[in-house]
């Protein structure tokens, strides 16, 4: 599938948090998503906890905005 989230956030999600790819994909089928939404839905679904949401905000948040870019 493909995704419009930037592939630097996909694999910091698979990877370094350890969300099933199954997850993300949900998610991306689900809903009309955009990058800032993505991680509240992924916790709304109940998909991540309350932690890793954080963790991922903090990750976001610290990102230069050009590696956001699609």
């Amino acid at each position: 599938m493909a995704s419009s989230l930037p592939p630097p956030f996909l694999a910091y999600l698979e990877e370094e948090l350890a969300i099933p790819r199954e997850s993300i994909q949900l998610v991306l089928r689900c809903q009309s998503v955009t990058l800032s939404s993505f991680p509240m839905l992924l916790w709304q679904y109940g998909l991540i906890s309350l932690a890793q949401l954080e963790e991922i905000l903090d990750w976001l948040d610290n990102l230069p905005t050009p590696v956001l870019t699609v």
